[in-house]
């Protein structure tokens, strides 16, 4: 790897993580209770996790599959055919656009060096921790602390 690469996925590591941390600290500024506000973030982190995890699965299923089936001679290979599972079209660009918008996208994507969109990626997570810290601030403030 370059080290214009690395340092480009540092920045997008460091920027989801700015993104994670604004949540977890607007959820935890909104819950009065410490406990549920760790249920709510550790919940929340894993289903944003498996989302992220279905959508790059999706996304990995090759176009046409081969059959290998066992012989008297040995393995044969049948003829490609199309997988059922292959997500196309429009479909795809959602799912591509989602993965790389959700922060637990971002690192299954940081994880397997697959960094498509860099752009999109760090203006995603900018744009995620400016709109939760803007709505945590709004809310702090209509919050009565007595």
């Amino acid at each position: 790897m370059s080290v214009g690469n690395l340092i480009l996925y540092l920045i997008i590591a460091v920027l989801f993580t700015a993104a994670f941390s604004a949540i977890f600290t607007f959820i935890a500024m909104m819950s009065s209770n410490k406990t549920t506000s760790v249920v709510i973030s550790g919940v929340l982190f894993f289903g944003l996790l498996l989302l992220s995890s279905y959508f790059y699965n999706a996304l990995a299923e090759p176009e046409m599959t081969n059959h290998v089936y066992v012989t008297a001679n040995g393995l044969d290979m049948g003829e490609p055919v199309p997988n059922p599972n292959y997500v196309s079209g429009f479909k795809r660009t959602v799912y591509d656009f989602l993965l790389d918008l959700l922060s637990t996208g971002q690192a299954i994507r940081m994880a397997f060096l697959e960094i498509v969109h860099p752009l999109r990626m760090i203006l995603s997570s900018i744009i995620i921790t400016i709109f939760v810290t803007a709505c945590g601030i709004a809310l702090f403030r209509k919050k009565d602390l007595n």
